[in-house]
């Protein structure tokens, strides 16, 4: 038997999700397909990271990497700037863990009576976008959750 625990995400996990909506984000802009060859490339990435009941007070940082300055980039006649954005809204633990294909820890009831957390991955969400998280005893089963597979 197998229980979902709904731990707090650790700042490893936030920065894994904003990383994986970046990578999706940009993986499905034509404009940067693996046919495509560039001379140079240049960009910005802005991130607001909102983390409720955080103890840490909130703290903003500009980052640059590199060598030159966006003004060599932008003077290039022919480079037309594209700007993204992606916005993810506030979720539970477990379900931005989910979106994200990261694991979850689970509580799991050994044969022999003892119980050890183990991390498992499930397959995140299906295409209607219902959470394939496995219904947990004794709670009611959201009316979003799929079990055992697509319905």
């Amino acid at each position: 038997m197998e229980t979902v625990l709904a731990k707090q995400l650790s700042g490893t996990e936030v920065i894994a999700a904003i990383l994986y909506d970046l990578r999706t984000l940009l993986e499905h802009d034509d404009r940067l397909a693996p046919h495509l060859a560039f001379n140079a490339a240049s960009y910005t990435v802005t991130v607001a990271i909102r983390l409720p009941s955080s103890a840490q007070p909130n703290v903003e940082r500009t980052l640059t990497y590199g060598r030159g300055s966006a003004a060599d980039i932008e003077a290039l006649p022919d480079a037309p700037t594209v700007e993204l954005t992606i916005t993810r809204p506030e979720q539970p633990p477990n379900e931005l863990r989910l979106d994200t294909e990261q694991p979850l820890t689970v509580l799991t009831r050994e044969s022999d009576g003892r119980t050890t957390e183990r991390q498992v991955s499930y397959a995140g969400r299906s295409a209607e976008g219902k959470s394939k998280l496995p219904a947990q005893p004794g709670q009611p089963q959201p009316r979003n959750t799929v079990v055992g597979g697509e319905s």
